[in-house]
């Protein structure tokens, strides 16, 4: 296992690479999901007795699907035409039962990065402001009167926060319960 001089030397070292990979998870965890590139994804649906279920996840371009059997003992397969995917939602032609695991599914979701500009230029550029800030990223940022706030974390720790003209451009991408 690495020591404590190991991790903080590599993370010196990292330096774009570290920065590039910190303002990705600052992405991930605000849009709910990894967004480019495409990757296979798997998970479980909890059910309330419904038959819309929505995946954590966009642009999703394949998907196989698993449904409890009705003793909720094992997982088979959806039958053909029991169910449609639309966007990144599942429609089933009946009624899955409650459970909190009721469908399980495999995909493959995202977009190629060349498809999403905006949201590659918010990685480059919470990247170059975590690289380039003195003591921490930019929380905020005043224009005209060019006042700069940086962002720690609970214990002093510089992070890479995301601009509100940034999470503007990723809100089309984010899944899940959005405030």
């Amino acid at each position: 296992m690495a020591g404590i001089d190991d991790i903080l030397a590599g993370s010196a070292d990292a330096g774009a690479d570290f920065c590039l990979a910190a303002a990705q998870a600052a992405v991930r965890r605000y849009c709910g999901w990894h967004v480019a590139p495409q990757a296979r994804i798997s998970g479980t649906l909890g059910s309330m007795g419904q038959r819309v279920f929505a995946l954590p996840a966009q642009n999703v371009s394949e998907l196989s699907v698993r449904v409890l059997d009705p003793l909720g003992a094992e997982y088979v397969d959806a039958p053909e035409g029991s169910w449609r995917l639309g966007g990144s939602l599942i429609e089933f032609t009946a009624y899955v039962p409650p459970s909190v695991a009721a469908v399980s599914y495999e995909a493959l979701a995202g977009w190629d990065p060349e498809d999403v500009p905006d949201v590659k230029s918010v990685l480059l550029q919470a990247a170059r402001r975590a690289a380039q800030a003195p003591s921490g990223a930019v929380k905020s940022q005043t224009v005209n009167g060019a006042s700069v706030s940086y962002g720690f974390s609970g214990d002093g720790a510089p992070m890479v926060t995301l601009l509100e003209s940034e999470k503007a451009l990723l809100a089309p991408y984010r899944v899940g319960r959005c405030p």
